[in-house]
């Protein structure tokens, strides 16, 4: 592992997994109505990076072709957190489910590999400034990546031009180009606490019809995160977060 990349254990990252359950309602779902699974701050941008023209729900859509190239994210998000953070900052890199690290932007290499890139392929991928002031939350579901936070938001904006093109939502809600349709994203404004529309169900109230394989047991209340072995769960506050 070089220089940048501090590998870091389950304890040490559980500051910022109680920030993202707490203050972010992250609520981990491969249904399209439960998107986008995080209630996404202000200001933020989140960008479509599949090609639009499928709709959200369809098992097409897992299976398509993505809009943008996952080196072109990299290079961007690398340029962007170098901007915002200082010569001796550090963010949190964290892979649901997966090993967190402590990353340093300004000793990264724009050609090694990432143990935990931005581009949410097949799994979600979050990068936390150290205060949580800004970041990027990767969905790889619904395919789409949010960034937040007032210094952050604008360097993507610029170094993003003519490859980030299509905003599906701004602070949280739909783009005004994009509109509420199926295929635009418009079920991703649903958050977390509303009910199904097909089942009238709330995936927090453990609704049958709606939970998924990432959703705690009645019976052993395990968060997602740690598949059973904890009892934190997406509903409880953090201590450490308020």
């Amino acid at each position: 592992m070089n220089a940048a990349w501090e590998a870091v254990s389950r304890v040490v990252d559980e500051p910022a997994w109680y920030w993202v359950y707490d203050k972010l309602a992250f609520w981990p779902s491969t249904y399209a109505h439960a998107w986008p699974g995080f209630r996404e701050p202000a200001p933020s941008r989140t960008w479509d990076l599949s090609p639009g023209n499928l709709d959200r729900a369809s098992a097409e859509f897992r299976l398509g072709p993505y809009a943008v190239e996952e080196h072109q994210v990299g290079t961007i998000a690398l340029a962007a957190f170098r901007e915002v953070c200082g010569p001796d900052d550090w963010m949190w890199a964290l892979h649901w489910q997966h090993q967190s690290y402590r990353v340093r932007p300004h000793l990264m290499s724009g050609s090694a590999r990432w143990p935990v890139p931005v581009f949410p392929r097949a799994d979600y991928h979050l990068f936390l400034a150290s205060d949580f002031s800004f970041g990027t939350l990767g969905h790889p579901w619904e395919r789409t990546l949010c960034v937040f936070g007032e210094k952050l938001v604008p360097a993507f904006e610029r170094l993003g031009e003519g490859v980030l093109t299509n905003v599906l939502r701004q602070d949280g809600k739909p783009s005004e180009t994009t509109g509420a349709s199926s295929r635009a994203g418009g079920s991703a404004t649903r958050t977390p606490e509303q009910p199904s529309e097909t089942t009238g169900a709330s995936p927090r109230a453990g609704g049958s019809a709606t939970r998924t394989p990432e959703q705690p047991s009645e019976t052993t209340g395990a968060s997602p995160r740690a598949g059973g072995s904890a009892t934190r769960t997406p509903e409880q506050p953090s201590e450490l977060a308020r």
